[in-house]
């Protein structure tokens, strides 16, 4: 969806912002009649495009050079034949001008103009996180993940909940949303933009979420080509969009497996995990045929005590460790019970701070061909010093796998 926040003095307000509010695939995220008011909420919530009133500009040119550096499209809403009007236009570096005599039927194509100018199009990415058995931190990898992208890129994030049985990420937000996966999908299969985007709630700055079902046999109504759908809807406008999937292998999980860009495979270091982990790479090889780049291997709950490095896991599994998060003591627990994501409570922790430079590689999108170690602090670090796992384990571990 396209987000749009609206500055506009009283005579054009209402109108302008009833226009968007019906419009597909576009969401109104604010509006105000002052523009100290507009800027201040729009630097916590950037928009895709600020449609700024000619005449709240006139009464404010002291602020142009601030309008001018804003990070996203502007549209400057105003006469089309006053040439002071397009100089201002100009002046301010506006991607697109609204004319006054026309705007009801030209708003739709000025939006999209202005935010194709801003944000050369290229469909969002989608990445999944898939883990092959419960209790790894899944679901707190989902939500710390989707807060610290949207924070690095400065771009609205998704935040799906496609566990639709047993998901509890609203739970983990102690937020209750009015839309969830369920209500959407309920006695339709026809998923229009503006449906969907009425959907998601705004649960952190710049993140959308939306909710699992409330109830596990509402899963019944969510068919395996409804989240494909909801997916490539959002991708329009949301650069990045974070999947939390089940751990199941059911037709909806492969499907959106199938649909992402990027798949995070986690586990932690214990046998039975990576047992687990190397069965669900056997499949994504053999069966779904599924590019190396594609699946990256992320390793939770590493302790240097547990006698394991990650060079070690890769070895065994004979898969390169894309990621390490280090175990964090209570710290996530603290997070959990205030409801808040972790990298916003705890920015500074062990684990926030690794999970902040995942976020920044999956911006970058680094390619890798060999183990990786990122986000550690420099005592968890020593992949390439010789194992020190009693051989015993070792042994014990070549056998499972």
């Amino acid at each position: 969806m396209l987000t749009v926040y609206v500055a506009s003095q009283a005579p054009w307000h209402d109108s302008l912002t009833a226009a968007i509010k019906v419009m597909p695939d576009v969401l109104l995220i604010g509006h105000s009649i002052s523009l100290h008011q507009a800027l201040q909420e729009c630097a916590t919530d950037h928009p895709h495009v600020f449609v700024l009133d000619d005449a709240l500009l006139v009464e404010n040119l002291a602020l142009c050079d601030s309008v001018a550096a804003l990070p996203y499209a502007r549209v400057l809403f105003g006469s089309g034949t006053d040439p002071q009007t397009t100089r201002r236009a100009l002046r301010i570096q506006a991607q697109d001008l609204l004319p006054l005599e026309t705007w009801q039927t030209a708003l739709p194509a000025v939006l999209h103009r202005a935010y194709l100018a801003q944000y050369p199009h290229a469909p969002g990415r989608i990445v999944a996180i898939f883990a092959p058995k419960g209790g790894v931190g899944k679901t707190t990898l989902s939500l710390n993940l989707a807060v610290a992208l949207a924070q690095h890129s400065h771009q609205p994030t998704a935040l799906i909940d496609g566990d639709v049985q047993s998901g509890n990420l609203h739970s983990m937000i102690r937020q209750d949303p009015p839309f969830t996966l369920g209500d959407l999908t309920r006695d339709t299969d026809l998923l229009s933009p503006q449906r969907i985007a009425q959907a998601l709630t705004r649960i952190a700055n710049q993140v959308y979420f939306l909710s699992a079902p409330r109830h596990p046999e509402e899963a019944e109504w969510i068919h395996p080509q409804h989240l494909p759908q909801i997916m490539e809807t959002l991708q329009t406008a949301y650069p990045t969009i974070v999947l939390d999937t089940s751990t199941t292998y059911s037709d909806l999980t492969i499907t959106v497996l199938d649909a992402a860009h990027t798949i995070l495979l986690l586990g932690t270091p214990d046998i039975l995990t990576l047992r687990k982990i190397s069965q669900a790479l056997t499949l994504f090889r053999d069966a779904l045929h599924y590019a190396p780049s594609k699946v990256r291997l992320i390793i939770n709950r590493y302790n240097t005590l547990a006698g394991v490095t990650p060079a070690d896991i890769a070895q065994y599994l004979q898969y390169p460790v894309y990621a390490v998060l280090p175990s964090d003591g209570v710290t996530p627990v603290q997070a959990l019970n205030h409801g808040q994501p972790l990298v916003t409570a705890s920015p500074q922790s062990a684990l926030a701070q690794a999970i902040q430079a995942l976020a920044q590689d999956l911006l970058r999108d680094t390619p890798r061909e060999s183990d990786v170690i990122i986000g550690l602090p420099s005592r968890f670090a020593h992949p390439r010093r010789k194992s020190w796992w009693p051989r015993k384990f070792s042994r014990l571990l070549r056998r499972n796998l």
